[in-house]
């Protein structure tokens, strides 16, 4: 070895190693991609919650639900069925996933107990993957950059599911004295309620993409205090049950109002649409 090729020899090692390391890092790129593809275990620090879930089940826009139970006397003379918290829970589980608000109300003598709510914030948009195709080192800043918005993605979903969780326990806990309150009203302001439900379906929020608008009420419908309908917002999906015959304000709605037989028929219709 000549003194000329002594004197490089460091350099020469030093690209060698450093070219090493870009093929070790394109090939990690690439066995991500190949990995898209078969059935092998996800790694957890390159997936994400949200983005498992929606692989499953896509989410949609936020949900935002309004269901009031009717707790007067005629509900139980007519056999309407009563809303459980297993029927909550699972709009709630649709709400955590995707964002929302739930809100349950009280048919009752006057129809203004304010609306128990449970909100929950939009996910994030997940990470884009890395580039597939490119120079060594053009892959590899992809596969970095990647890494760490998928980190801080990942970060951010598991604040969002605390909070939705710690939301729920609240919720739950209001929830339970509203549902087991006995139907002993002595009169029912279905107008009232349905303009309430009006109301909170139009309130403005920070909401990344529009909101679908869902109201469900679980009423016989039996009228007996007067007032004026304030309509429900464009493009809200309304849902009777037990309802024998609509009251002249609601058949007037456009469109009108689905009627089922059950809360459970009525839940599984919203949940079945995205």
């Amino acid at each position: 070895m000549t003194g000329i090729d002594r004197a490089l020899a460091p350099r020469r090692r030093a690209r060698a190693r450093r070219s090493l390391r870009l093929l070790a890092i394109l090939g990690i790129a690439l066995g991500l991609a190949a990995c898209q593809g078969t059935a092998a275990r996800p790694n957890p620090t390159e997936t994400t919650v949200s983005a498992a879930a929606a692989a499953e089940a896509p989410c949609g826009p936020p949900l935002r639900i309004a269901i009031v139970p009717d707790k007067s006397a005629s509900a139980d003379s007519n056999l309407t069925p009563e809303i459980r918290i297993e029927h909550l829970t699972l709009v709630m589980n649709r709400v955590k996933a995707c964002g929302g608000e739930l809100a349950l109300g009280k048919l009752d003598s006057n129809s203004r107990t304010p609306f128990i709510r449970f909100y929950v914030p939009e996910p994030g948009k997940p990470p884009n993957a890395p580039l597939r195709q490119g120079t060594a080192r053009q892959v590899a800043r992809s596969v970095r950059r990647y890494q760490a918005d998928t980190a801080a993605y990942n970060a951010e979903e598991h604040r969002r599911l605390a909070d939705a969780e710690r939301a729920a326990e609240v919720f739950r806990a209001e929830a339970g004295p509203l549902l087991s309150h006995p139907r002993d009203a002595s009169h029912s302001a279905v107008i009232t309620a349905i303009s309430r439900i009006g109301y909170f379906l139009d309130e403005p929020g920070q909401w990344g993409t529009p909101p679908r608008r869902v109201a469900i009420v679980i009423s016989d419908l039996q009228n007996n205090v007067s007032g004026a309908l304030r309509p429900l917002p464009a493009g809200t999906e309304f849902y009777v049950v037990n309802a024998d015959t609509l009251p002249q304000e609601l058949r007037e709605l456009r469109p009108a109002p689905v009627q089922l037989e059950s809360p459970e028929a009525a839940i599984r219709l919203v949940l079945s649409q995205k």
